[in-house]
């Protein structure tokens, strides 16, 4: 369970750590947080390698910036292989 949780600590800003956040997009990154508060779920899509990710670790940071405490995100991506062993929503 510890390797798993050191895992997930890389990708995440818990503590000090502040993962890349790529070429700053502030227009969708924007349009995107300001949907935040009504309690629906967002989706990202597109072709693969096109910032999505990116543009998800730039709304975490908005978050933190904004008050919500790093501890309450948790970011995943499901690509990396460190993130395998998430199969169902109880695997951790």
């Amino acid at each position: 369970m510890n390797d798993r949780f050191e895992k997930l600590k890389k990708y995440n800003f818990w503590g000090d750590n502040m993962p890349t956040t790529g070429f700053i997009r502030n227009e969708y990154a924007d349009k995107i947080y300001s949907y935040r508060g009504n309690r629906l779920i967002k989706v990202l899509v597109g072709q693969r390698r096109v910032g999505k990710s990116y543009i998800l670790r730039q709304l975490v940071l908005k978050l933190i910036e904004s008050g919500v405490d790093k501890k309450n995100i948790f970011f995943v991506n499901r690509e990396l292989s460190d993130f395998d062993f998430l199969q169902k929503s109880r695997s951790f």
